[in-house]
């Protein structure tokens, strides 16, 4: 559950990086200024349009229809977990992992303002803000929710096949996988 779960912040997140891209740019060009030992604390502006941008995206929303599609899966994985799980209790338990991720996500987001508003200049925030309150900006954040579905459906499938393709480059850059399933050469007791 877990990892799903961390998918899905990945996966809020990724649905934000698009507003800073800058083709061509390096990530250290698009971040604001470079401080030494802790970060500076950002300002009163920059804060406010942090807040904008994460309402403009309504993250909150994103993240709880990507819940809504993991969820059962998720939940299934946590039943295998649980010893004596009875069926009548699958219906509670998603509703628990809803619940749950609802109250990461506004955490995340408490969290997300200063980290926007110390990360980006404020020349930057305001052109994701004024972008994401847009008509077009705010069309292409009602799509997404019925876009996550169609992505999640086949996750579990494309994360098996991550994994079967990890494991055969694995064997190859160890020379194969025969080296990794042999135990240690060594004295048997006998």
């Amino acid at each position: 559950m877990r990892t799903m779960t961390l998918a899905a912040v990945a996966a809020v997140c990724l649905i934000a990086a698009p507003a800073f891209a800058q083709p061509g740019a390096p990530p250290a060009a698009q971040a604001g200024p470079a401080v030494s030992g802790a970060p500076a604390p950002a300002s009163a502006r920059a804060l406010e349009l942090s807040r904008r941008l994460i309402a403009a995206l309504h993250l909150d929303e994103t993240f709880r229809a990507m819940m809504d599609a993991m969820a059962p899966q998720m939940v299934d994985e946590e039943i295998k977990r649980i010893p004596g799980f009875r069926p009548e209790w699958r219906q509670p338990m998603i509703e628990a992992a809803r619940e749950a991720s609802a109250d990461l996500m506004q955490e995340l987001i408490k969290r997300a303002e200063p980290i926007y508003a110390r990360t980006f200049s404020e020349d930057e925030l305001a052109q994701a803000v004024g972008f994401y309150e847009s008509p077009a900006g705010q069309s292409m954040i009602r799509k997404v929710p019925s876009i996550t579905p169609q992505l999640m459906k086949d996750f579990p499938t494309l994360t098996r096949s991550m994994s079967a393709d990890m494991l055969v480059r694995f064997c190859s850059k160890i020379g194969g996988c025969d080296k990794a399933a042999r135990p240690p050469a060594g004295p048997t007791s006998s």
